[in-house]
């Protein structure tokens, strides 16, 4: 068993998987769930029960069986069952196999417990503040969660609903409109996403040149806070522009078909 934990703690300290001492490990433990080191340690249980059983039906033996027994009358086993060596090598592989199995499930959740910072590796980044997907969708003028205020309050987003064009049946009429609400939001979300880029990047370039003072990070921070809330608001104006292109019915296909409870949905907005 000892050998068996020795070679497991080699194994994960090479493959980089020990997990650093965490001075808060208290404040981080969560409570029982039936997470992936859970099943691990279901499947690790049942195939250690088993080779238990295993071990028990079939314990090694030392000695002769083939000796002579009173009266110098020699016993043999029957020749269908295994020899004394195949029985030990089966008993040795099972005790080898258990004592991995019992350690693995134990190495395995110590490095679940301690989770990895999360800020870990983002020092690399180009803008810390950004990672490269929010960068691309801020280029292609994507949502990016700006209009879930809309989307998920019965105002549905236009790239959503061509999406569904077929299952929504929208009229020639109704695409051409929400293509263009579509095209026109894309048109002026793309400026405003490659305008916060910069703001952040500058940001980013004052932190780490040392040169950021209060003054400059109240002004950048307003900065970057006003073209965040144009943005935004580009993406919900398109949302109610594309509610009132679709009917009462399309509204409540859509809601389902993205897996919204249909009684969150607003009133039908008229202008």
């Amino acid at each position: 068993m000892v050998l068996a934990g020795l070679i497991m703690d080699l194994a994960f300290t090479v493959a980089g998987l020990v997990p650093e001492p965490n001075p808060n490990i208290r404040a981080e433990l969560t409570s029982f769930s039936f997470n992936y080191t859970f099943w691990l340690n279901v499947i690790f249980g049942a195939l250690a029960a088993y080779l238990f059983w295993l071990n028990w039906r079939h314990p090694m033996e030392h000695g002769h069986h083939h000796g002579e027994g009173e009266g110098g009358v020699s016993h043999h086993h029957h020749a269908s069952q295994p020899s004394t060596g195949t029985l030990e090598r089966r008993t040795m592989c099972a005790r080898t196999l258990l004592a991995i199995l019992v350690a693995m499930p134990v190495a395995v959740s110590a490095n679940a417990v301690t989770p990895a910072n999360p800020y870990a590796g983002q020092q690399t980044r180009s803008i810390k503040a950004l990672s490269p997907e929010d960068i691309d969708e801020l280029r292609n003028g994507t949502g990016m969660g700006l209009a879930k205020a809309a989307e998920l309050n019965g105002y549905p987003g236009p790239l959503h609903v061509l999406a569904l064009t077929t299952e929504l049946r929208l009229t020639p009429d109704q695409v051409r409109q929400i293509t263009g609400i579509r095209e026109r939001m894309s048109a002026a979300a793309k400026p405003l996403g490659g305008d916060i880029i910069d703001r952040e990047q500058r940001l980013d370039r004052l932190f780490a040149q040392g040169q950021i003072t209060p003054e400059r990070l109240a002004a950048e921070t307003a900065a970057i806070g006003a073209l965040y809330g144009r943005l935004r608001s580009v993406h919900l104006g398109a949302h109610l522009e594309t509610r009132d292109a679709l009917t009462p019915e399309q509204l409540a296909i859509y809601s389902q078909l993205r897996g919204y409870r249909n009684e969150t949905a607003a009133p039908h907005h008229h202008r």
